[in-house]
């Protein structure tokens, strides 16, 4: 097995300070390189989990903070509260997000122009920013995140997109205040007219947080499933191949 070596780090936005997560195989340089997005909970214990796991496979990974010196929610109504302001500031949340990034990429261990982004839930709407705002990235991978447009802009989107969809995702719709199914369609609609390679796939039994272990609130529609989480994954593999060749 590869070692992996892992540490925080610290960076400065507006004089604030954030803390990202890093990990890579030891001595490496120059890798193809993976940012990792957190749910609304923010830089979680998951996440890390998520950056260890593909270090191992090779990758220099680099969990962003968007919260603030690592900060984690401790429930629902924390994370809420945490994420909430940053959807209805999509500027202060992308000046967050490119601040992540351009530390990032000072990294020697980042090929800087080798880079995918993965989000999960709200982070998969940053993602999906980020590409939107034409940052340097072959690629982003959306996992049951959200879809709504910060702005009117409809400049190309060079960066390959792959968006892994619960069908029966009910929160999609709930955060926009409009039905799960319209915003789909708003989605690809929007990718389209912007230029971009994007991908859609759907999974007819998958509800929201799918790849997420500790989700299992029927009521919420927050409900893990191992075999699509399996699905998803083997995707994001297969366009992890395509985006770095």
């Amino acid at each position: 097995m590869i070692e992996i070596e892992t540490y925080d780090l610290d960076y400065k936005i507006d004089n604030k300070n954030y803390k990202g997560y890093v990990a890579h195989p030891q001595e490496a340089e120059a890798l193809n390189t993976i940012l990792i997005a957190s749910a609304w909970d923010g830089r979680s214990e998951l996440s890390c989990k998520h950056a260890v796991k593909l270090a191992q496979q090779g990758y220099t990974c680099f969990v962003l903070d968007v919260y603030g010196n690592g900060r984690v929610g401790k429930n629902p109504e924390e994370n809420e509260s945490l994420m909430k302001p940053l959807v209805q500031n999509r500027e202060e949340l992308l000046k967050r997000l490119k601040g992540g990034y351009e530390k990032a990429i000072q990294l020697k261990q980042v090929n800087v122009d080798k880079v995918v982004a993965l989000g999960f839930c709200f982070g998969g709407l940053c993602v999906l920013d980020m590409a939107r705002a034409g940052l340097n990235l072959k690629g982003v991978v959306s996992f049951h995140g959200l879809y709504s447009k910060p702005n009117e802009t409809n400049t190309e989107i060079n960066s390959k997109v792959l968006i892994l969809h619960g069908y029966k995702d009910p929160l999609i719709g709930v955060m926009s205040g409009t039905s799960t199914q319209q915003q789909v369609v708003l989605i690809q609609e929007e990718l389209s007219l912007r230029n971009c390679d994007w991908q859609f796939i759907s999974y007819g039994d998958g509800y929201h947080a799918f790849t997420n272990p500790n989700a299992n609130d029927m009521n919420s529609g927050t409900v893990y499933d191992a075999l699509i989480s399996k699905r998803s994954w083997d995707a994001t593999h297969l366009f992890l191949t395509d985006c770095f060749g």
